[in-house]
């Protein structure tokens, strides 16, 4: 009986318990983004050829006007090369590429769906644009979503 009465609790109480968090992975994902997008940029105007995710860690702005500074933070966690990708509060980062093998944008996606979040969201490299991936249908394998089941974020 007791075990009952404290797995119903459970069952109605996590769900709300867990929305502050997933809200905030789901945050902490896009602004994952906004930095990978700022980096490569930054990266890119020194007159660079992109950098692959896995290397964005590594890389420091250099300038002749200012310090040396990693371009991304040293929290980041990155799995390793060729499929591997960033863990960042329950999402994980991952690299897309075309067809031809060069790197398209990433796409962020939880951990634990429903725990760590619920939301899939996808930075294009080409357009510079972070959105929210509302069709699941549109991410395939491989490449970037179709633009049809995206949603631009403000």
């Amino acid at each position: 009986m007791v075990v009952l009465i404290f797995g119903t609790i459970s069952a109605l109480g996590l769900p709300v318990l867990l929305g502050p968090k997933r809200d905030f992975n789901e945050q902490n994902a896009v602004l994952s983004l906004e930095i990978l997008r700022s980096s490569r940029a930054c990266w890119e105007q020194e007159g660079n050829s992109p950098p692959p995710l896995f290397a964005l860690s590594g890389l420091v702005e250099r300038s002749a006007s200012g310090p040396i500074r990693q371009l991304t933070p040293s929290s980041f966690r990155y799995l390793g090369k060729g499929g591997g990708g960033v863990i960042s509060a329950g999402y994980l980062l991952a690299e897309r590429t075309s067809p031809s093998g060069s790197a398209v944008g990433v796409l962020a996606s939880p951990t634990s769906p429903a725990y760590s979040g619920n939301r899939f969201y996808w930075l294009d490299y080409g357009a510079a644009t972070i959105s929210e991936v509302i069709d699941l249908g549109a991410v395939g394998e491989s490449g970037p979503p179709q633009a049809s089941g995206l949603s631009a974020l403000k």
